[in-house]
């Protein structure tokens, strides 16, 4: 929220924390409330944060004990080079490597801390004597630890190559929910081969605790790039989205629904591939949609609103709204509607139309929103009627041209210059045109 349109903390209750989360405040609360918020993705570092203390309104990465619970570097510290100590969160303890780089200095190229925001690569501290022994892989590192369990790099001894390896959690070992889950997830990655799709090599189960193993990719996730710098530039989100598009459209030929597109799905190569991920939450097509314990997937922030009302019959055009919510974020900067409560986010899915991206970035094109305004259509009818569809719209955007969420030509209808109508035919020679009669002719 802007500054100008919160009250002077002067009229606030001297206490703990107050958030302000678009114009709605709240507080006071004690510091493990901030955290529930965080954890529950309510509360993003760009949200502004107050406390009796404080002369005013701040950016909660801006405040040193909020920021650590965001995992982010502060662009503010007691003292420049501090080192970044450990906390405790949720996902497990997570220790910080180095120390913040000192303004001005070489190391982030003269910039100063709040420019860059520079983050650190986290370590989840896992005693070695906890990594599972696996047969045919060595294990090298944790590459993340979730609530599901934790997620480690490997070398596959045979091929000699890196490999990822995600280990369920031994609590969920017994709960046929959790396996069952697991195993589909590993499964659906298995039968999808596509250079936009992390392929999935092999499941099998080690010591009690089940292992699926899977192709290493050297790179980032979008959510951790959209929250360490804001919006994307939009023709880098635009080739991103078409490449997440194209594995979209592979999954749902071979009958897999993500359920799931988000930023923290989608990872980056080093070279700019992206890879979809995470297949925990997918559908398959043979599944009975009315069985017991079928769940419609999905994460508040790109919900389609079919998920939202629990449909069973939820389709592709899910995963259409969902990367329609993901490609909003990613040209925005941020989510396309925030609440205080998931409850409130999902009402908005429903209920209300989210301010078209142009008007928050204006570096959006009117054309690239429209594209994106269909693709989040409350009703599925009027999305783009599958993958392929979108594809074309998003390769007409890429090139310059207007795309027909934008008033183009039909995504259908082949163009005047690629008809075979359009196209003078050619013969085996020339036609010869009629001589033009000389002027001397012509004057007589």
């Amino acid at each position: 929220p802007d500054l100008e349109t919160l009250p002077s903390p002067k009229t606030l209750v001297d206490g703990p924390w107050y958030i302000a989360i678009g114009t709605n405040i709240r507080g006071p609360m004690p510091l493990d409330q901030v955290k529930e918020h965080i954890a529950r993705r309510e509360l993003t570092p760009d949200c502004l944060i107050w406390k009796e203390g404080m002369k005013d309104w701040e950016l909660a990465k801006n405040v040193r004990p909020i920021a650590v619970l965001f995992g982010v570097a502060a662009a503010k510290g007691p003292r420049e080079g501090l080192p970044f100590r450990s906390e405790t969160t949720r996902a497990g303890q997570i220790e910080l490597d180095g120390e913040l780089p000192r303004r001005g200095s070489e190391e982030n190229g003269g910039a100063t801390e709040a420019e860059t925001m520079v983050v650190h690569s986290a370590k989840i501290l896992v005693p070695r004597d906890e990594y599972p022994q696996i047969d045919g892989y060595t294990i090298d590192a944790v590459l993340g630890k979730g609530g599901m369990g934790v997620v480690y790099r490997a070398t596959q001894v045979a091929m000699d190559r890196p490999v990822a390896i995600k280990v369920l959690a031994g609590k969920y070992a017994s709960n046929q929910t959790f396996v069952g889950r697991f195993l589909k997830e590993a499964r659906a990655s298995a039968r999808l081969s596509h250079p936009n799709i992390i392929q999935g090599i092999d499941v099998r189960e080690a010591q009690g605790k089940y292992c699926f193993i899977m192709e290493y990719v050297d790179g980032q996730r979008i959510g951790d790039i959209l929250r360490r710098g804001g919006a994307m530039d939009p023709a880098r989100a635009l080739n991103i989205v078409i490449q997440v598009a194209r594995s979209l459209e592979h999954a749902h030929k071979n009958g897999i629904i993500h359920r799931d597109v988000k930023p923290d799905n989608l990872m980056l190569t080093k070279d700019g591939q992206a890879k979809l991920c995470d297949l925990g939450m997918v559908k398959l097509a043979e599944e009975d949609p009315t069985a017991p314990g079928q769940i419609t997937g999905g994460t508040p922030n790109y919900l389609s609103p079919e998920q939202a009302r629990g449909e069973p019959t939820v389709d592709h055009r899910a995963d259409i709204y969902c990367l329609g919510g993901t490609f909003y974020h990613m040209v925005v900067g941020a989510v396309p509607f925030t609440g205080l409560t998931r409850s409130d986010i999902v009402k908005k899915h429903l209920n209300e139309q989210p301010v078209p991206p142009d008007k928050r970035n204006p570096s959006v094109s009117p054309k690239m929103s429209a594209v994106i305004l269909k693709m989040m259509s409350k009703d599925a009818g009027e999305r783009y009627a599958n993958a392929t569809e979108l594809i074309k719209d998003l390769t007409l955007l890429s090139m310059g041209s207007t795309p027909m969420a934008a008033g183009g030509p039909a995504a259908d209808a082949p163009s005047p210059a690629a008809s075979p109508a359009a196209r003078p035919r050619m013969t085996s020679r020339p036609t010869r045109l009629p001589s033009r009669p000389s002027r001397r002719r012509r004057l007589r």
